[in-house]
């Protein structure tokens, strides 16, 4: 675990609780999301079937920053994009633009930048209308400047 995670190293590593028992306690993570990270953290493999599952791969996601593992938030970040629709857009943004997430943010602009207008009729960007820090990106992957001609 301290190999993979610099969460799971603090715990485990310095004076604290975990490193005293050897026992680490997840709490907020579901049962499935945690075999599937470990499985992830031990054999660097994933379960196709958390990944093939919206909300699995929503909460792997999630996890996977939660305890610093970069590469597992990227491996299911790009299966969320292979999924991704006009419903389900705005609100991955929200959760890449919480996450830090670049790579997942940019997938998500550049998808509402090609279906605006059916974006726009969604909850989703109502939720996300609601942030002003993507205020400006979603106008601008809405409306892309154009290019001055000299």
């Amino acid at each position: 675990l301290a190999a993979r995670s610099s969460v799971f190293r603090a715990m485990l590593q310095h004076p604290m609780q975990e490193s005293q028992t050897r026992e680490v306690r997840v709490e907020g993570v579901e049962e499935g999301t945690m075999r599937a990270m470990l499985r992830y953290i031990y054999s660097g493999t994933l379960d196709d079937c958390m990944l093939e599952n919206y909300d699995s791969c929503l909460s792997l996601v999630r996890a996977a920053h939660q305890y610093d593992l970069p590469e597992l938030v990227e491996a299911s970040s790009y299966e969320l994009t292979q999924h991704m629709h006009v419903g389900s857009v705005s609100d991955l943004l929200l959760l890449a633009d919480d996450l830090s997430c670049h790579p997942l943010k940019q997938q998500c602009l550049t998808f509402i930048g090609c279906h605006g207008a059916e974006v726009q009729d969604t909850e989703g960007f109502l939720r996300a209308v609601q942030r002003p820090s993507l205020v400006m990106e979603l106008f601008a992957a809405i409306c892309p400047k154009k290019a001055r001609v000299a």
